[in-house]
């Protein structure tokens, strides 16, 4: 973004349009911004998470996560599904697990090399991978509308961060479920 921001010359227009705004964010419009104008589409009293995502707690233990999420994707029968994990390494241990049960599912994480993301890109949004298993560096620019599930493997270290991944579900009225593992003592 910085590097098109500093490609733009004047007079132009620019917009930031973000569910949340952190401080990074808040450091952009100061740098190539003047005069902004804020505008927020969320009332002060609104959910900061659409209502009608669903949203689940499941306590786990942490070495037993990969056979609760085999146990969950069984029950629920994701349409479409995100898994979010903390770290690569993760994303792609818990999609071999799921390819071992016999779920449809991949990696995207920013090892892979472009030609692969776009290709597993192109698998989720046409159906043909049921399950994307992501890191949220990964997961920003994803943009389809059918996911039903979004499964939050590792728990976010910022709130921020969840409400980002929360947001892939229930869009354009339809509903969706989020579930949580969450292990004793966490959180």
């Amino acid at each position: 973004i910085r590097k098109i921001l500093s490609m733009c010359s004047s007079p132009h227009q620019t917009m930031f349009v973000s569910a949340t705004i952190n401080d990074e964010i808040e450091r952009m419009v100061r740098v190539h911004m003047r005069d902004p104008e804020r505008v927020f589409t969320r009332k002060a009293d609104e959910a900061l998470t659409n209502p009608e995502a669903k949203q689940y707690v499941v306590t786990v233990q942490p070495w037993d996560k990969q056979r609760a999420l085999k146990m969950l994707m069984r029950q629920e029968k994701p349409s479409l599904a995100i898994i979010f994990c903390r770290t690569k390494r993760s994303a792609d241990k818990v999609a071999a697990g799921l390819v071992r049960d016999g779920v449809n599912a991949e990696p995207i994480h920013g090892d892979l090399m472009q030609t692969k993301s776009e290709r597993v890109m192109r698998g989720f949004k046409t159906g043909k991978i049921n399950v994307l298993v992501a890191t949220d560096l990964a997961s920003r620019g994803i943009d389809v509308h059918e996911i039903s599930h979004v499964l939050n493997y590792d728990v976010p270290e910022d709130p921020e961060v969840y409400v980002h991944r929360i947001g892939r579900t229930a869009r354009m009225g339809a509903s969706g479920k989020a579930f949580t593992f969450v292990a004793r003592g966490q959180g």
